[in-house]
């Protein structure tokens, strides 16, 4: 059995030890929505006692999963699933790739009213897409350690800053070389799984929830169309004629937003997959995919 749930109101937090809650309120973009899903591993028992009815049923490991959905205001949200943030506390800060991520926890309302908290929250695999005209839109699929009715107070933290607009951002693939984007979709998977093992656990009403959340290596994706260039070709080929060997590009990921900004660069390939063209007047594309292997952001706010 999975119960599900959607919250109306989330208050987030980032914890100092994994699972401990959190105390102080962060401010984390323009939620959109935030769901998350129980499920107990229930089973039924059987026994040879002649009959074809379950003599039992038990509990394996209560399993919480959700998905956030947000559009960032300054992009310092992208420590949930890169890893690292240096802040100046002024006007920029750094983020770059951790061995383990850091954890969050929320406070999340029911429809009755009920305040819920989410301790151990983990981030997973996430997709920041990027459109023309658009907002930024993120979503990420969670891992929860705990889910519990809390006294607490809720007070939904309000961002004093402008959702990410894409009017003014740009996809360098090479120094000097920036491509006229119609959209882009980068993917960010650290492979992240709660955990339970054959341990002990002594705190009560604990024995059945995981206890560590375990982070896989990071893999980089990215997708996008693009007004037909022949840098876009010459990165396939591995420069103007087909190559046996390609060598990694920079690539950076410029965007603006008034005061803000946010540059995601990577080392990474480039490869079309596809080229559409219609008899009309219209811009002609291609398609691309890009692998990296490795990102770091900067930006100021």
């Amino acid at each position: 059995m999975v119960q599900s749930g959607i919250s109306d109101k989330v208050e987030m937090f980032k914890e100092t030890v994994f699972g401990d809650g959190g105390t102080s309120p962060i401010e984390f973009g323009f939620i959109n929505k935030l769901t998350w899903n129980a499920d107990p591993h229930t089973s039924s028992g059987y026994s040879t006692d002649g009959s074809s009815e379950a003599v039992v049923l038990y509990d394996g490991v209560l399993a919480f999963n959700g998905t956030i959905h947000y559009n960032p205001t300054d992009g310092r949200e992208l420590e949930s699933i890169i890893g690292t943030l240096t802040d100046d506390t002024v006007s920029s800060f750094t983020i770059d790739t951790a061995n383990i991520l850091p954890s969050y926890a929320a406070l999340a309302e029911l429809g009755d009213g009920t305040i819920l908290k989410l301790s151990g929250i983990k981030f997973g695999k996430t997709v920041i897409k990027i459109s023309k005209g658009a907002v930024i839109d993120i979503s990420s699929d969670l891992i929860i350690q705990k889910i519990e009715e809390s006294t607490d107070t809720l007070t939904p933290q309000t961002p004093v800053t402008k959702p990410f607009i894409d009017l003014d951002s740009y996809f360098s693939i090479k120094s000097g070389v920036n491509l006229d984007l119609n959209d882009f979709t980068l993917n960010i998977d650290r492979g992240t799984i709660g955990r339970r093992g054959i341990e002990k656990v002594t705190a009560v009403g604990e024995k059945r929830l995981i206890t560590n959340v375990i982070e896989h290596n990071q893999v980089l994706t990215a997708s996008g169309t693009a007004v037909a260039d022949k840098f876009i070709l010459e990165a396939t080929f591995g420069g103007a004629s087909i190559t046996d060997y390609r060598t990694e590009d920079t690539m950076v990921l410029s965007i603006s937003n008034n005061s803000n900004t946010l540059s995601l660069t990577m080392s990474a390939l480039l490869t079309v997959t596809s080229k559409d063209t219609g008899a009309t007047d219209e811009l002609m594309t291609l398609n691309f995919d890009v692998l990296a292997r490795n990102i770091s952001i900067a930006g100021t706010y």
